[in-house]
């Protein structure tokens, strides 16, 4: 809970997203306190098999003109470490 107050105490600072890196079983408790605390975040939360990772890249990681989308990017070490170059 800490680090997510202290994620929103920054973001009015910060222009840049927030990679939060966490187990896999411990994702859906961070998502959890996140929309709680922050509803209002655009949080991503980058879980799946390669398919799904492959449609939350497409539809939630960048706009028409390659602005990055969301505020907090939450997924399991694994999965960043695969996937390291489109992040």
């Amino acid at each position: 809970m800490k680090v997510i107050l202290f994620i929103l105490s920054l973001n009015c600072n910060v222009r840049r997203p927030f990679l939060i890196i966490s187990t896999s079983a411990a994702l859906s408790v961070w998502e959890t306190e996140f929309l709680r605390l922050a509803p209002s975040a655009n949080l991503v939360v980058y879980k799946g098999d390669r398919d799904a990772r492959s449609s939350i890249r497409a539809l939630e990681f960048f706009n028409e003109h390659g602005g990055i989308l969301f505020q907090i990017l939450l997924s399991s070490s694994h999965i960043i470490v695969k996937v390291y170059s489109y992040i």
